[in-house]
């Protein structure tokens, strides 16, 4: 950790379930409309950043004058969000249910899971279809919504834990799209010793037309995954493609995790190569959520280890990287961030129950809307079709 981030940290201080069997079925269904949209307004915005609080899906516009309006109301307290092709898909874990929503917070198409298989993260990928992993049982399994989204269902599953030898339990977690590619996070949890904190995280590549596993190291025997330099990777990922870069948080199991130190490493997307850590924890502090938006440059969220908090940085890699921070949320953690690139704003979450709007060139503080629910625990930029 780097002489300012450790004044940063002294400033602070001044203030599973066993997995099911593969032949278990998926029920696909869809409810059109469910009743639950207080105050939606259909049809008025392009895009909003959208989060996820207690049940509550607000919409934040990404302008001023920056309103909300509550999309849809769900019974589950935990949710996962994702955008692709203008409308939102909800997974919540805890019930297993994804459910995929349009502009008018219409509910258009459904999918049930055993709750018991853990999901994780979902994948839209089109035509209704989406990826959704499942950590219970070391897979990937692909999905196709009923209900107006491409009829019907269907399911086919990817195994990981050829990747995960000798324990077969790869951990699968969040997930992201690039082309024809399906890129998934392998944690590689030691379930027995949980303290134990893994050395090392990889990435699965699967092939979405075929359904099966890209190796990403052909000059070692057998199908490979990308070994990654850092621990368990978390959280949401990012490309940026202009420099055909794919960079993940692999920072550790928590925000309060000091060992092993991890950081945000860097994948060439064109050959598979991992490419190391571009910012470590050694300079930096505990990691959670990153934006990069050039090779070298960017924002993430960093998390000390004197009280629970979470400080918004903009920050310049090298070989020694320097974060400066410009925002602080204290006692508590925020590990979710959201930037809209045409704008140049960057949408936190606080621990007050908004989101914070910056301007990201200027790092000023443009809005704090309120937002329903509470503290959010996720959020995604949404462009409505």
């Amino acid at each position: 950790m780097n002489a300012q981030n450790w004044v940063w940290a002294g400033a602070c201080a001044a203030m599973l379930v066993a997995a099911p069997s593969a032949a278990q079925t998926i029920d696909a269904s869809s409810v059109i409309g469910d009743g639950a949209r207080p105050g939606a307004r259909p049809g008025v915005r392009g895009a909003e950043v959208v989060t996820f609080a207690n049940g509550v899906l607000s919409g934040v516009e990404v302008s001023a004058p920056w309103g909300v309006r509550t999309i849809a109301t769900l019974a589950e307290t935990e949710g996962v969000v994702r955008a692709h092709g203008g409308l939102l898909y909800v997974l919540t874990p805890e019930s297993g249910v994804v459910r995929a929503f349009d502009r008018a917070g219409m509910l258009v198409g459904k999918a049930v899971l055993d709750p018991g298989l853990a999901a994780v993260d979902v994948a839209p990928i089109g035509n209704g279809e989406i990826f959704v992993s499942t950590a219970a049982d070391g897979r990937v399994v692909r999905v196709s919504l009923g209900g107006g989204l491409g009829g019907g269902f269907t399911r086919s599953v990817v195994d990981l834990s050829v990747l995960d030898e000798p324990d077969t339990k790869p951990d699968p977690g969040m997930m992201i799209v690039d082309g024809g590619r399906l890129f998934v996070q392998l944690r590689r949890l030691d379930d027995e010793n949980p303290w134990i904190f893994n050395e090392r995280g990889a990435l699965a590549v699967i092939d979405i037309e075929t359904g099966t596993l890209i190796d990403a190291d052909a000059a070692t025997p057998g199908v490979q995954a990308i070994e990654l330099a850092g621990p368990h990777p978390r959280l949401k990922m990012r490309i940026l493609d202009s420099e055909r870069r794919l960079y993940v948080s692999a920072s550790g199991a928590d925000p309060y995790t000091v060992w092993p130190p991890g950081g945000m490493d860097e994948v060439d997307l064109e050959t598979l190569e991992p490419l190391g850590t571009v910012v470590s924890e050694m300079d930096v502090a505990n990691i959670s959520a990153i934006w990069p938006t050039s090779p070298t440059t960017g924002f993430l969220i960093f998390h000390t280890d004197i009280i629970a908090s979470a400080h918004l940085a903009s920050y310049t890699a090298g070989p020694s990287t320097v974060a400066s921070g410009f925002h602080d949320e204290l006692f508590g953690y925020i590990e979710i961030l959201e930037y809209e690139g045409a704008t140049g704003r960057l949408f936190m979450p606080t621990l007050g129950g908004q989101v914070r709007v910056f301007d990201a060139a200027s790092r000023a503080t443009l809005a704090i809307p309120e937002i329903g629910g509470g503290v959010a625990t996720d959020i995604e930029l949404v462009r409505w079709r």
